[in-house]
């Protein structure tokens, strides 16, 4: 398993959004830090300091933001139910996927507009 760490401004809006996009409850949680993890998939959120902070709670979802140097991609046991639980938050799913190998692709737009990527095995 691998973990990714993501600073974040809404730390309660990403600890929901990816809590429900992997169908776990929070693994770990102290003051400005969160931990994510299904066994497979496992994200580190910290809070960005209150300078670089977008205005907090959220009340929309952010732009995507386009030029990123990495792109993580998380392993779920299904697209369909990781979008459905999902649902509330303010996330985007693309509306295309890619099949590549033994995968099925799909992008999304988490709630602070870090794109991320999420694949089931498609057998």
């Amino acid at each position: 398993m691998s973990s990714i760490v993501l600073w974040v401004s809404d730390l309660q809006a990403q600890e929901d959004f990816y809590s429900s996009l992997f169908g776990v409850p929070v693994v770990g949680s102290t003051n400005g830090f969160v931990e994510v993890s299904d066994g497979k998939n496992s994200v580190l959120l910290h809070q960005l300091a209150t300078e670089y902070q977008v205005p907090t709670p959220l009340t929309q979802k952010l732009e995507a933001i386009s030029e990123a140097a990495i792109k993580p991609i998380f392993t779920v046991a299904s697209i369909k139910e990781s979008k459905a639980r999902t649902s509330e938050t303010f996330a985007t799913f693309a509306t295309d996927s890619l099949t590549h190998g033994e995968f099925i692709y799909v992008d999304i737009t988490d709630p602070e507009g870090n794109v991320i990527q999420i694949r089931e095995n498609k057998s």
